[in-house]
């Protein structure tokens, strides 16, 4: 795999940051055709702050 950004599911995105920021998923953004028209997908932005 090149470089980052890498992919991350929402579920990890709580195990790894849950302990030290609080965590807002701020949009989700369906991305019409998915990829490569294959499978559904899914861009979403999240907020982390300090607790």
């Amino acid at each position: 795999m090149k470089g980052p950004p890498y992919s991350i599911s929402d579920d990890d995105v709580k195990q790894y940051y849950v302990d030290s920021y609080k965590l807002s998923l701020l949009k989700k953004i369906n991305l019409p055709g998915g990829l490569k028209g294959k499978c559904d997908a899914s861009e979403n932005i999240w907020l982390l702050s300090n607790i």
